[in-house]
């Protein structure tokens, strides 16, 4: 080999090392100094993974990052830190670790200027700035900031709950909302309001209670100008606008707005009670109907009217109360006897009296209800049980609803009147029977004559005059009657004797 060819070898391979970059990729202009390394670039690209895995079939755009990902079947971690002897399978994840040893955060935010030890933390994090949320749910749309918790999120439509509680056995889909739950047990609160002192079980609810201590509510409803302090709030309270209620009950197909509501009527279905009234003993399958039921053994009634001075002890009575006062659209129209609703649960049980729908059955005398609180309402009858009573005249009653009637009559309090004849009345049920005279719908008719009623008590006592019934017994002449009327005439007359 000549001289001249010996030198031409080493000014090529002096050419390789000095970092000469003659390569150019036609997409993004970078250089490269290897086509073989701008071949494997090209691949960013076109998105090109010809490398696959044989245990999982990943598929990979490097041969190298191929071998990286085989360390994971295999178990393989070459790479220890030396300060806590953890290992790794790839360096570039050891060096990221080592960082937290040396307090080292090189990624800051531009504008809080909190430090992260990875630019992809640092990324996650300008979400929360930005507002962007990329990945999306496919069953409800939701989209959320992070990936993870989308995954966590999926949960909840696939209805699994593989953890579940030790003490009342209710199912969770997630760990930590298992851990949370544990803390109603428990009693635990680890966080702390540092302005009141108050405690919480879970951060979020310290959070969104801070915001009552600083009087921010920067999350505004676009449709009612309604603010609140915390976006999953307003999230919800959109639903109300919307009328969306995308979490549904496997068992009844019934649909609710919140996840939770949805949680708490499973139980119903799995006959959980969890939460039991110390002063009764009767359980409840929520804490918060449980303080609501805690009330009707208070005398405390913190809330009142101010156009009729009613009082309530609870928020929501009384808000459903303040409704009456207020000239409402009646949206909801029964097509059987043209009553109307402006509320869609009222107007829903009022069907069920057309329907005559009455699935649920006294064990004792097999009387069917229509609802559950009509069935517990009328078990009393059977045991004799009068627990509520009037403070005036002692009489008592197995209904706290009877009672609140019977009060009426000491205070002479006729909160009801007829729009058309004025006429008033202590209870709302007996204007709307009343309402029945002036409509002229008379929807009670004998099996015998055909004669029609408006109300079912006058068909009852009408049937007496086919079946001769006389219920009512003068305790003095020992004389029958068929209408307590008559009776009271009667027993009148033998006192003015």
């Amino acid at each position: 080999m000549d001289a001249e060819t010996m030198t031409t070898q080493n000014t090529q391979k002096h050419k390789n090392h000095s970092g000469v970059k003659k390569n150019s990729c036609d997409v993004c202009s970078k250089l490269f100094s290897k086509k073989s390394v701008l071949a494997t670039h090209m691949r960013t690209h076109t998105g090109e993974k010809p490398f696959s895995c044989s245990v999982c079939h990943k598929l990979f755009p490097r041969k190298d990052r191929l071998q990286i990902h085989l360390r994971a079947h295999k178990g393989e971690k070459p790479f220890s830190c030396s300060v806590c002897h953890k290992l790794f399978s790839r360096k570039d994840r050891l060096q990221i670790h080592l960082r937290a040893h040396k307090g080292e955060k090189p990624f800051s935010c531009s504008m809080c200027q909190k430090a992260y030890t990875t630019k992809k933390n640092l990324t996650r994090h300008m979400r929360a700035h930005t507002g962007e949320k990329p990945f999306s749910c496919d069953v409800c749309q939701k989209c959320f900031a992070h990936k993870s918790n989308l995954n966590q999120h999926s949960v909840v439509h696939s209805g699994l709950e593989p953890f579940s509680c030790y003490v009342c056995s209710n199912p969770f889909s997630r760990r930590d909302s298992l851990t949370i739950h544990m803390r109603t047990h428990s009693g635990e609160k680890p966080f702390s309001c540092s302005v009141c002192h108050k405690s919480f079980a879970q951060k979020g609810h310290l959070i969104g209670h801070m915001n009552i201590h600083n009087g921010r509510k920067e999350f505004t409803c676009n449709v009612c100008s309604k603010s609140f302090s915390r976006k999953g709030h307003l999230t919800v309270h959109k639903r109300t606008h919307t009328g969306e209620k995308p979490f549904s009950c496997d068992v009844c197909q019934m649909s609710f707005s919140q996840y939770g509501n949805l949680k708490a009527h499973l139980k119903i279905h799995r006959g959980i009670k969890e939460f039991s009234c110390n002063v009764c003993s009767k359980d409840f399958t929520s804490k918060a109907t449980l303080n609501s039921h805690l009330l009707t053994h208070s005398e405390l009634k913190e809330f009142s009217c101010n156009v009729c001075m009613k009082q309530f002890a609870n928020k929501k009575g009384f808000g459903r109360h303040v409704k009456t006062h207020t000239e409402r659209p009646r949206l909801f129209s029964c097509s059987l006897c043209q009553m109307s609703f402006t509320e869609k649960s009222v107007f829903t049980n009022h069907i069920k009296v057309h329907n005559e729908l009455k699935n649920l059955s006294c064990n004792v005398c097999l009387k069917c209800f229509s609802s559950k609180s009509n069935l517990e309402n009328h078990k009393p009858t059977h045991t004799g049980e009068k627990s509520f009573s009037c403070s005036v005249c002692d009489k008592s009653f197995s209904v706290k609803s009877s009672l609140t009637g019977h009060r009426k009559i000491h205070s002479g309090l006729k909160e009801f009147c007829c729009s058309i004849c004025l006429k008033c009345f202590s209870a709302k049920t007996n204007l709307n029977k009343h309402m029945h005279i002036h409509s002229g719908l008379k929807r009670f008719s004998c099996d015998i004559c055909s004669k029609s009623f408006s109300q079912k008590p006058n068909l009852t006592r009408h049937m007496r005059t086919h079946t001769g019934e006389k219920p009512f017994s003068c305790h003095v002449c020992q004389k029958t009657f068929a209408h307590k009327g008559t009776l009271l005439r009667v027993v009148f007359g033998h006192c003015e004797r």
